[in-house]
């Protein structure tokens, strides 16, 4: 058999392995859709946290008694940025966080390090 005879075994049989596999992608694709809407069903059904229950309102005042604890002060080794802690919990406290002026109204100014 000559150098092109046997070229073309081996194409024809890379085409068929290749048909093989865009099939079994085309099956495995299938199952990943079907199993996706199965989780996603399955996520609907779960009972909802009750943080999640919790009115926004109060939430809201918590998160104000966090950022400024007038009544609880904190030792001043406690150096956090509660509102960038509070806004990284999830997208609903985001929004909450950002669209709650009380939170923004003051603005904290340290001194540099040589003034101190």
């Amino acid at each position: 058999m000559n150098k092109l005879a046997a070229a073309r075994v081996v194409l024809v049989a890379l085409e068929k392995q290749e048909q093989k596999l865009l099939e079994q992608l085309c099956s495995v694709r299938v199952a990943a859709r079907a199993q996706r809407a199965k989780v996603e069903k399955l996520i609907k059904r779960l009972p909802t946290l009750p943080i999640k229950r919790f009115p926004n309102e109060l939430l809201l005042r918590v998160f104000e008694l966090v950022v400024h604890p007038a009544d609880f002060p904190r030792p001043p080794t406690v150096q956090l940025d509660y509102k960038k802690c509070l806004a990284v919990v999830s997208r609903p406290w985001r929004t909450l966080v950002l669209d709650l002026p009380t939170l923004w109204f003051t603005i904290e100014v340290k001194p540099a390090r040589g003034d101190e």
